[in-house]
């Protein structure tokens, strides 16, 4: 179901960071931020009862879920990077269904849509926007750059946006769901620290294992890494790039983002919390579509 909540705009947008509260990785997640349990396997199992886990949600054992259960992590290395083409700029997204989710132009998507505004949503992909809808990645980058300044001077948000569109480029996976994604992992901010529900994430995007963190005397240089390790994947397991690859989430966005929090996915309700965050792709998706982040207008997933 999809319903809209507005909230009127009262203070122009470069003073909205100041003057709502902001959606931080301790308000999006069980745990310390919003990724827990992600980059578990891919193997389709039923789903058992998730028990002793914060904000899971039963499933019914006849549902068809993907990966390890909610709470249990699998040793890695994950999502392999044997089933992609690795040129000499890393994995690429090959899969067809995933391709239709790339565009490589930044000015290209939908406009005019108020950043306060945040629509709640739930069940399957349908219900979810289509690329025809997402905000232009320039203009997305501007809607965020307020949180950012909260945390870095102008040079480094310059080498986040330079180093979301290289490696956008590269892989193939949109600039907006990158964007998107660091936003969501870490609040744009470079020195999120590294955080462990099993399963150790790193950097702007809280990536798998050997993912790595900011290094100040290496700011451009480990900027692009930690953008790479989410998006491309580390030596250890996959990014973005490797799950949308993977047949089992069909090459969609959204499946693939519930996979990427959660480790399992219930296709007939992405906004299952299954151990990890209930509103996680419902806050991508508005992210996608020009939300500021600054609040849910009330939703409750």
């Amino acid at each position: 179901m999809r319903f809209t909540n507005t909230i009127a705009a009262v203070v122009p947008l470069l003073a909205l960071a100041a003057a709502a509260p902001l959606v931080t990785p301790e308000d999006i997640g069980s745990g310390t931020h919003g990724n827990q349990g992600a980059h578990v396997g891919l193997t389709k199992i039923e789903a058992p009862k998730p028990t002793g886990v914060a904000n899971s949600t039963a499933v019914p054992s006849s549902t068809a879920v993907y990966g390890a259960p909610a709470g249990e992590v699998k040793p890695g290395p994950q999502f392999g990077n044997t089933t992609v083409t690795s040129g000499a700029n890393g994995p690429q997204v090959e899969n067809p269904a995933a391709l239709a989710f790339f565009s490589p132009d930044p000015e290209v998507g939908s406009g005019g849509r108020d950043p306060a505004t945040y629509t709640c949503l739930s069940g399957p992909a349908s219900n979810f926007p289509p690329i025809e809808e997402w905000t232009p990645f320039e203009t997305m980058f501007k809607i965020n750059q307020p949180q950012l300044a909260l945390f870095e001077p102008e040079a480094l948000q310059q080498n986040i946006k330079d180093s979301v569109l290289k490696i956008s480029a590269f892989a193939k996976v949109d600039a907006r769901l990158v964007m998107a994604q660091i936003m969501q992992e870490s609040t744009g901010n470079v020195n999120v620290p590294c955080t462990n529900n099993g399963v150790q994430n790193c950097g702007l995007m809280q990536a798998f294992i050997g993912s790595v963190s900011f290094d100040p005397t290496r700011p451009a240089e480990s900027i692009e890494q930690m953008i790479k390790d989410g998006t491309q994947g580390t030596a250890q397991g996959g990014g973005l790039v490797q799950i949308l690859n993977d047949a089992s989430t069909g090459g969609n966005v959204y499946v693939a983002l519930r996979k990427y929090n959660s480790g399992v996915v219930d296709e007939s309700n992405l906004s299952l919390a299954l151990g990890a965050t209930a509103s996680y792709v419902s806050d991508m998706a508005n992210r996608l579509v020009g939300w500021d982040g600054a609040s849910r207008a009330g939703c409750v997933l």
